[in-house]
């Protein structure tokens, strides 16, 4: 579920998404919301349309990858210490990868 921060944005302009063709697992966000949308939230704020870019499928793939990477470096490490071992991570990693953040 996204945090809606301008609601006025997120309901005026289209939503951008990618549905994995593999998983059929959504991906999809909205100027004025951070983070992906749930399934409520695209009822709402998705009402102007959906458009996908065609490079989106490589970078959320390539996203995951890293998260991946991430998960693997933070197992095992107090809760406290977490966070910034991953957010320092996914930035090398995404990086690695072409991704800018």
């Amino acid at each position: 579920m996204g945090i809606v921060y301008d609601e006025k944005v997120a309901k005026e302009t289209k939503c951008h998404g990618y549905v994995d063709p593999k998983t059929g697992e959504k991906y999809l966000w909205s100027p004025g919301i951070i983070g992906m949308l749930s399934d409520e939230q695209e009822e709402i704020y998705c009402k102007a349309g959906i458009t996908t870019k065609p490079e989106v499928p490589k970078r959320i793939q390539e996203f995951k990858e890293a998260v991946k990477v991430c998960k693997k470096k933070i197992e095992g490490l107090p809760k406290d210490k977490r966070l910034i071992t991953w957010l320092g991570c996914m930035g090398v990693e995404l990086k690695k990868r072409g991704i800018e953040v």
